[in-house]
């Protein structure tokens, strides 16, 4: 199994700890167990069970929305996501990886149905069905996945409209047709253009990012 990085899973724990401004007593309320076991699992004496590391990757793991914004914008590059902290975790018990990550997700929708939320609203956030005000982790259910560009380029149910700055219906160079008017929209992308867009937006991102390897996902694509 290929080693993460040279950093104890204690380690990983503690910095997220601090980043979000947890000490041990808060961290072991949250989990159920007491402060001076958080800290031998950090120093590196104990290993925490299953259940246990469960409970702290919950607390501690950076992966909501919220998460990563706080974590862009701290200058401390060592903040460790959920997934990380279990693969660290999987190479100490030298057990699957993605077996741990599995049984970590259903950890995690059954904490999510002790909150009460619904399976409904579970699916409207994996399917993107949201929208999310600036500076807010709160999530609004919404009909269809409006506010996800991908979503939006590549769907084939509604037109889509860019502003009012450009006449779509006259390439650079034509004159104004002043037959051409009344109820025409003149804002409506066509589909190459849409196909243009979204091929632009996959070469940055790609370019930026890494892939998403969560197999599960939806993914939209040109049919």
């Amino acid at each position: 199994m290929k080693v993460l990085e040279n950093i104890t899973l204690g380690e990983m724990l503690k910095t997220n700890r601090s980043i979000k401004n947890l000490t041990t007593y808060d961290l072991g309320h949250q989990t159920g167990v007491s402060n001076a076991y958080i800290s031998k699992i950090e120093n590196g004496s104990r290993l925490p069970s299953e259940t246990v590391l469960f409970s702290l990757v919950l607390n501690l793991g950076f992966d909501s929305y919220s998460d990563v914004l706080q974590l862009r914008k701290n200058t401390d590059s060592r903040l460790y996501s959920s997934v990380k902290i279990l693969t660290k975790y999987a190479e100490y018990k030298n057990i699957n990886k993605d077996d741990l990550l599995e049984r970590y997700d259903d950890f995690h929708f059954k904490y999510l149905e002790s909150l009460k939320v619904s399976k409904k609203d579970i699916d409207k956030i994996n399917e993107h069905e949201i929208k999310i005000p600036k500076n807010s982790s709160e999530s609004i259910n919404i009909e269809e996945p409006y506010l996800d560009l991908k979503w939006l380029l590549t769907q084939d149910k509604y037109e889509v409209f860019y502003g009012k700055d450009y006449d779509f219906l006259r390439l650079k160079g034509e004159k104004f047709d002043p037959d051409i008017i009344g109820f025409h929209h003149h804002h409506l992308l066509n589909r190459e253009d849409l196909q243009t867009i979204y091929n632009v937006i996959e070469e940055i991102l790609s370019n930026k990012y890494e892939k998403n390897i969560d197999k599960n996902r939806n993914d939209y694509k040109y049919k």
